[in-house]
């Protein structure tokens, strides 16, 4: 949910594999045995239920382009060997099939710090020196807080979507920690479109719709209290009253009688 994808993709476009196919695939999804078909593919009747006419795998679709492989550690010792192997002779084995030979870049990601799964003994040190060349470590969205509006720019203009509430909205989401990165907040986004189209949410209201997707504890104790919603809104507006009121989604009086509830000086 970081971007990994998206950053595999740019390396692909600006490489000079681009003129072939960038082709993906998640590790940790398939046991073993099926990783082995995904990646190397296999002959017709190379087992029981192949497929008739066989299959190629992903390094072959990749050839003159791009394979990027996510979750790269859950690979097992056999699979990272026979990788490795690709990797330095240039050269697939289809299941029951003939060598072939290949050309491709490469690309990996994980979430876990690799050199420190080959000193726990869980990833080939030899790989680990193959894979390793370029390293790109992506920070997480909430280290990440300028790229939060350039995000929901990119949604409102595939929704075709005009709101004018952003500054309430940019505000409640420059406050949140956003565990899930960026899939938990396009998750939001998508969310707050289906609910809000053509209506205007209050600061509570955006709040209620982002923790009801987030994993951050409780929904009562999490929102934001209601005295730093309202000295926060007075900071975006400058200690402008009506505009306050307005970012706040409630009237002058009730702006008035909150900030005298919670001696909040103007």
């Amino acid at each position: 949910g970081s971007g990994k994808e998206i950053i595999a993709k740019t390396i692909h476009q600006h490489s000079e594999y681009r003129e072939g196919e960038m082709v993906s695939l998640n590790c940790g999804a398939f046991s073993e045995q099926l990783l082995e078909s995904e990646l190397f593919g296999y002959a017709p009747g190379a087992f029981t239920g192949a497929l008739s006419d066989g299959y190629q795998g992903k390094i072959e679709q990749a050839n003159g382009g791009t394979l990027f492989l996510d979750e790269i550690d859950s690979m097992s010792p056999r699979m990272q060997q026979v990788l490795l192997r690709v990797l330095e002779d240039k050269v697939v084995t289809p299941i029951g099939g003939k060598e072939k030979q290949v050309d491709f870049r490469i690309v990996t990601a994980s979430n876990k710090a690799l050199n420190q799964q080959v000193q726990q003994q869980l990833f080939r040190e030899d790989l680990f020196y193959r894979l390793v060349v370029c390293h790109v470590e992506i920070p997480p969205l909430r280290e990440r807080p300028q790229d939060l509006n350039v995000l929901l720019v990119d949604f409102c203009q595939q929704k075709n979507w005009s709101i004018n509430w952003l500054d309430k909205l940019t505000n409640v989401i420059e406050q949140h920690q956003w565990p899930g990165n960026i899939r938990e907040f396009r998750n939001f986004l998508e969310r707050l479109y289906l609910t809000y189209e053509e209506e205007t949410p209050t600061t509570a209201d955006l709040w209620k719709l982002l923790l009801v997707g987030s994993i951050q504890g409780d929904l009562e104790t999490t929102i934001v209290d209601e005295k730093q919603q309202i000295e926060e809104a007075l900071k975006v507006s400058n200690y402008h009253l009506i505009n306050t009121a307005s970012l706040l989604g409630i009237s002058r009086t009730t702006l008035y009688r909150k900030m005298k509830k919670y001696n909040i000086n103007s």
